[in-house]
């Protein structure tokens, strides 16, 4: 599962530092307080389901993003 972070500051796309296994643990779980840095910006942005988007591509399938603006 890949999961990406929206920059508040650049809205640029950021690797999320935050692993899933598949998407029932992505919706289960709550994420609060987290920030990371912006290699784009340099700013710190919030890290959580607000401004994160998840894709899930199982065994041989393809797989689209989810999430914010998308």
């Amino acid at each position: 599962m890949e999961t990406r972070v929206r920059c508040k500051h650049c809205a640029g796309w950021i690797p999320s530092p935050v692993r899933f296994g598949d998407i029932e643990t992505f919706d289960a779980t709550a994420l609060h307080g987290n920030k990371l840095q912006c290699p784009s910006c340099g700013e710190r942005t919030p890290c959580d389901k607000a401004n994160m988007r998840a894709r899930y591509v199982g065994e041989g399938e393809e797989g689209g993003f989810l999430g914010i603006e998308t």
